[in-house]
């Protein structure tokens, strides 16, 4: 996105796991009602959703991995700081 401009600055990915519809079993060539893992992303920037993407695939030959950077968290609103 950085390229065209934009600065993501959140995402959201919800991943699930459900028995394929008829028409997602004839596209992905398995039997109907085979699991499936749903993946649901979306990019905002500003506060605006500037992509979102749905992925189907076959769940029994699917492995998810998730890595990114550790930051250090902003402090509680709540906590106080001695000076």
């Amino acid at each position: 996105m950085a390229a065209v401009g934009i600065d993501v600055d959140a995402w959201s990915e919800e991943v699930c796991a459900r028995p394929a519809s008829p028409e997602e079993a004839k596209r992905l060539g398995i039997g109907a009602g085979s699991t499936v893992m749903v993946i649901e992303r979306g990019y905002c920037a500003g506060g605006q959703v500037v992509e979102m993407g749905d992925i189907v695939v076959p769940a029994e030959s699917t492995k998810l991995v998730f890595h990114g950077p550790v930051t250090q968290p902003a402090p509680h609103p709540t906590a106080r700081h001695k000076e």
